[in-house]
């Protein structure tokens, strides 16, 4: 994998993302994708599969919330 640098206002808006980001030059060209820390990498190794669906997949919340996890172990024992 090679590294980029961004400046300080490009980090900033990067740290701000929360799901894969599309990332384009100034002219709306997408140049590629960027994946945040937690979300996992091995979203972006199939090569099948299109930016855009790689964009959505970044949105979908998975999971459930740590407080139902908790009451349902809680249940079990």
């Amino acid at each position: 994998m090679q590294r980029v640098t961004v400046n300080d206002a490009t980090r900033q808006r990067l740290a701000e993302t929360t799901s894969l980001a599309e990332i384009c030059d100034s002219d709306g060209n997408i140049i590629g994708i960027f994946c945040p820390k937690g979300i996992p990498h091995d979203v972006l190794e199939a090569d099948d599969v299109s930016v855009e669906e790689l964009v959505e997949q970044g949105k979908l919340r998975t999971g459930r919330r740590l407080a139902d996890v908790i009451a349902e172990l809680e249940q079990k024992s």
